[in-house]
């Protein structure tokens, strides 16, 4: 029986050489596929399956890229197909070189598309594209975030005990709103930095999954990320086909492979934008967790449109490279 897929995310295929090092055994090994946390690789020669057939699952090895950097990976398979080594993040650097090794179907049609200025136009433009209507319906969630959040605040009033905290919902929806400006600078400025870097990884855990039971997380932190994750979630669920090709044609553009966490697009990376942009406000964390809710709902209002656009921009790239070929049949006598 074939071992079950554990991956998370795409595959994309390469043929970079390597130098694997661990517990005394060095091997010349090729990667033959990677996505963001793992890697395939294959011993080159007889001698260098020799080496690596001792190597056993869990040990940490280090990987030599030709042309690239050198990484620290766990061994987390070993069978006929190879060695398959699980990373934390693969860095820039290192998607570079793999991207740089691709297959030959794929080595043969990227020079073309990156030699050709008209291609590499058309590619700037879809990026281009993609962040204006990205910009659009943020600009419009964020208005009516501003303009739901006082009732939402009032309503939550309602059942709460204690001066204090009474006081400090009454007064958060002049807060937010004295400081919609900055709000709204911080926002695109954390949107821009996740364009422009998608794989490198948050402060915090994904979104998806719980902080760790055996880091200090306390109550508070454990709150906030509760509201967070369940706007994540419910968009996720919602959008989850569009969301799909979204990733797979975006990361073609870009010549990365993208999952929820590091897509720029993807609700995870507009609410981590947006619970930096509310940081500096210092709101308490129930508050937080209303303010959260008000955004991710009006997020989520706008979020079919901002999906069925952007895969709309992205589309040609779904288009076959070649050209089909027309045959001409000779006329039939009469």
């Amino acid at each position: 029986m074939a071992p079950t897929e554990q991956r998370r995310y795409s595959r994309l295929e390469t043929r970079l050489d390597a130098r694997l090092r661990a517990a005394g055994v060095e091997a010349r090994v090729q990667v033959r596929d990677y996505c963001l946390t793992g890697l395939l690789v294959v011993p080159l020669e007889a001698s260098d399956q020799a080496a690596a057939a001792g190597l056993m699952r869990g040990l940490v090895v280090e990987l030599a890229l030709d042309g690239g950097p050198e990484l620290r990976a766990v061994l987390v398979r070993a069978d006929e197909a190879g060695l398959g080594l699980q990373v934390a993040s693969l860095p820039e650097d290192a998607i570079a070189a793999l991207h740089a090794a691709a297959v030959p179907a794929a080595a043969q049609a990227a020079p073309a598309d990156r030699s050709s200025p008209v291609a590499v136009a058309a590619r700037q433009a879809m990026q281009r594209d993609c962040q204006r209507q990205l910009a659009a319906s943020l600009n419009a969630a964020l208005t009516a975030f501003l303009a739901t959040l006082p009732a939402a605040l009032d309503a939550a009033v309602d059942g709460l005990q204690g001066v204090t905290l009474r006081s400090a919902f009454a007064g958060a929806a002049h807060r937010v709103h004295r400081d919609r400006t900055g709000i709204a600078s911080r926002f695109d400025a954390a949107l821009r930095e996740a364009m422009r870097h998608p794989n490198r990884r948050g402060r915090a855990a994904a979104l998806d999954e719980p902080p760790s039971a055996l880091a200090l997380v306390d109550e508070e932190q454990f709150e906030e990320w509760l509201s967070l994750s369940a706007v994540v979630q419910r968009i996720e669920a919602d959008q989850s086909l569009a969301l799909a090709d979204l990733r797979r044609r975006y990361g073609a553009l870009r010549v990365l492979p993208l999952d929820r966490v590091s897509d720029p697009f993807g609700p995870e990376a507009i609410m981590r934008a947006f619970q930096q942009a509310i940081e500096p406000l210092e709101l308490p964390t129930r508050v937080r967790a209303v303010v959260h809710e008000t955004f991710g709902e009006a997020l989520r209002e706008r979020c079919a449109g901002l999906y069925e656009a952007l895969n709309q921009v992205l589309v040609p790239l779904d288009a076959p490279r070649s050209a089909r070929r027309v045959v001409r049949r000779a006329p039939r006598p009469a």
